[in-house]
């Protein structure tokens, strides 16, 4: 009898409820704080995405592509990657050359699922021939022959655009075109990039200091590591830029 009498004064009947309303108001608090959570991340992710999106320019280039294109043969998505050398706006800061080409030209793979992705570069001065173009303004470009990356300062991106499909024979779907500022922001945003270098480089020309090995870059340095030629990194041409 005593222990019953111990049991029922360290748990009175009389307090029960008071504890499972204390659980039950603990338990709704949590739900609350979480849901809050849940809404802050989807507010903040979908606010990242509209930013990230809202700075994107769309064009539509169809009316400047070439009649006789390659064939689609597949379910396959193909990127052209143009990246400008252009030193209007916010490019200003890195120099005064006058710019206006593609200074980098990748042709992207996804395979179908996107499952994987393949890109094939293009030297910037290939000589090569470059298909007749015609501008926004619909002024017609004839043929002609020189350098890869003069397309684009013919008759901009499509130009460029009708210029793979006519060397590779491959379909295009999409281009995107993006310069050194948007370079740097597209890094940053990513929170930085991982790259690893064989030797410290010092390039005064590309603003690029590194230390040897593996190291996360901001967007800054990202570019400066893909502009350097001189900073001890490949022998100065383009092709051990690509490289």
């Amino acid at each position: 009898m005593e222990r019953l009498a111990i049991s029922e004064r360290s748990v009175p009947v009389e307090e029960m409820p008071e504890a499972g309303d204390r659980r039950w108001r603990l338990i709704g608090w949590a739900s609350i704080v979480m849901s809050a959570v849940m809404v802050a991340a989807s507010l903040t992710a979908y606010g990242f995405y509209r930013s990230i999106n809202g700075s994107i320019t769309r064009d539509n280039v169809d009316d400047q592509l070439n009649a006789d294109r390659p064939p689609k043969l597949d379910n396959s998505l193909n990127i052209l990657l143009i990246g400008s050398d252009s030193r209007e706006g916010a490019n200003r800061q890195f120099g005064a050359d006058q710019g206006g080409g593609s200074d980098t030209t990748i042709l992207m793979h996804i395979s179908p699922g996107g499952e994987r992705a393949i890109g094939i570069s293009f030297p910037r001065d290939s000589m090569v021939r470059i298909p007749e173009c015609r501008k926004k303004d619909g002024t017609r470009v004839p043929p002609s022959f020189g350098q890869l990356n003069w397309a684009y300062s013919y008759a901009g991106p499509a130009c460029t655009w009708n210029l793979i499909e006519d060397l590779t024979k491959i379909r295009i779907d999409h281009y995107v075109e993006i310069d050194m500022a948007g370079f740097i922001k597209v890094v940053d945003a990513l929170g930085g990039v991982e790259i690893c270098v064989p030797k410290a480089v010092n390039d005064p020309k590309a603003d690029l200091v590194l230390k040897k090995g593996r190291q996360i870059v901001d967007g800054r340095k990202a570019v400066g590591y893909v502009r350097t030629r001189t900073g001890g990194l490949g022998d100065g041409s383009d092709l051990s830029r690509i490289k």
